[in-house]
């Protein structure tokens, strides 16, 4: 499944980006944050980093509709200020927009 996907690097996160089948082009995006205990040890940080990311895909303009998004957060995630790590998602999202 991975291998499939399209990886994007950003500054404080790692997104992969998987195309849907053709019959669910038009569903909203399907959004997954994968946080290890390796990167963030405690449960509070690991929630809170998993908040913030979900409310980024939330605001308009952010999703990327017929594809699944998966979210590797990094540890300077968790110290970034909002506007800086959505900022960020963005990027990584107008970036796989223009590779399609």
């Amino acid at each position: 499944m991975f291998a499939k996907g399209r990886g994007r690097r950003g500054v404080f996160l790692n997104l992969k980006v998987f195309q849907r089948e053709p019959d669910k082009k038009n569903e909203p995006v399907r959004t997954v944050v994968v946080i290890p205990k390796k990167v963030l040890p405690r449960a509070v940080d690991r929630n809170l980093c998993r908040r913030r990311i979900q409310g980024i895909f939330r605001e308009p303009g952010v999703s990327l509709d017929g594809y699944d998004v998966v979210v590797f957060p990094q540890k300077t995630a968790l110290d970034a200020d909002y506007r800086k790590l959505a900022e960020d998602v963005k990027k990584c999202l107008d970036e796989s927009r223009s590779s399609r």
